[in-house]
This record gives structure tokens, C-alpha cells and sequence, in this order.
């Protein structure tokens, strides 16, 4: 799932450079939000202070955004989040198990327990360090 989003993120930042997409997200809390992916980044902003400006095919060309006060405190939000800042927060779950992947690879190719890494030349049958028993399908 994590490497299914990665690779939506880094679609959206190669797009975001010649068009803006942006989702609404339904009550969030008692606010109605918009994550709006344009120029390399992603921002989340309240619904009723989106104001997208769109070309003569209905393409959003830039936004622009009011922010409002209530009772002299700022009541809107506005957050920007790089694209390549939330692709790489999504990239550490594949990458750790690409690593993980290579590492019992790597043990299986030099005969090694799966479990500790020890040697397993000279007890190919249960590992003298963990006591993990070796199956005939890793051994072979």
C-alpha cells in the first residue's frame, strides 16, 4: 500500500507542473477541506476560502486563497507539503522491506541462517547460535 502511494505521489508532482488536481475532503472535524496537488506540492485549505481560477478549458490555473478571522483569531488553515517530502515519508515502509528482502536473500545465497545470519556449512541442520531448524527447501 505504502509503495502504491509513493508511486501516486510521484505521478502527482510530475503532473503538478503543467495542471492542478485537488479532492475535497468532507467534514473534516467541523470544516470542509481541499488538498489541492499544484507546482510540486500538495495544500490542504479550508473549503469555503478556495478560490480556483481556471482557463478557457477548465483547467485550474492558479488558486487563490482569503483567509479569515474570527473574533480577531485566524480561523482558516493553510499548509503546504512539498511533494517529494511525502513521497519520501512513503518510501521508508518499501524500502525497509526491499532491504529485509536482499538480507534473507543474501543469507540463502551464502548459506547462512535466516533467522541470526551464522554459518551454516558445517551444521546444515539446525543453527548452533539461534537453534532454528533449517528446512530442505532453504538448504538446497
Amino acid at each position: 500500500m505504502s509503495l502504491a502511494l509513493f508511486v501516486v505521489t510521484a505521478a502527482l508532482f510530475v503532473r503538478s507542473w503543467w495542471r492542478a488536481d485537488y479532492l475535497t475532503l468532507s467534514k473534516c472535524g467541523p470544516y470542509t477541506r481541499v488538498l489541492l496537488s499544484r507546482k510540486g506540492e500538495f495544500v490542504l485549505m479550508d473549503a469555503e476560502a478556495f478560490r480556483p481560477l481556471r482557463d478557457r478549458k477548465g483547467n485550474i490555473v492558479s488558486v487563490s486563497y482569503q483567509q479569515t478571522f474570527v473574533r480577531g483569531r485566524l480561523s482558516s488553515i493553510y499548509v503546504d507539503i512539498p511533494h517529494p517530502l511525502v513521497a519520501l515519508a512513503l518510501a521508508v515502509l518499501p524500502g525497509l522491506w526491499l532491504r529485509a528482502d536482499l538480507d534473507r536473500r543474501r543469507r540463502r545465497n551464502r548459506d547462512l541462517c535466516l533467522t541470526c545470519g551464522y554459518d551454516l556449512r558445517a551444521t546444515p541442520n539446525r543453527c548452533p547460535q539461534c537453534g532454528s531448524l533449517v528446512s530442505a527447501k532453504e538448504s538446497a
